[in-house]
């Protein structure tokens, strides 16, 4: 191998090793600085709709508020297609991740 190559992998393992031990010290969770690994709500495809489905209490309780349902975590639903847009840019307004 190479010694210039080496040293160049060598430098990234050495970053990358500093990087885990940074996110590992830090007090919140390392899902935190990365919204899409932990989503408020998750969007689905399903035949001609979408299903919505809440991952944490405050989402199921502003989307039970929405559509007037009682929800519970992980309950899906169904939303028609054109509708979609508007409930998603709801959503991020009131400050909800989304993931489709």
């Amino acid at each position: 191998m190479d010694t210039s190559a080496s040293f160049t992998e060598t430098g990234i393992y050495e970053k990358v090793r500093k990087r885990m031990k940074e996110l590992g010290s830090q007090t919140d969770n390392a899902a935190s600085f990365c919204r899409e690994l932990n989503p408020d709500v998750i969007v689905i495809s399903d035949d001609q709709s979408l299903l919505f489905e809440p991952q944490s209490t405050e989402v199921t309780e502003w989307l039970g508020r929405r559509f007037r349902l009682n929800l519970k975590i992980r309950d899906r639903i169904r939303v028609h297609p054109c509708q979609r847009h508007g409930i998603i840019a709801e959503l991020k307004a009131a400050g909800f991740g989304v993931v489709l």
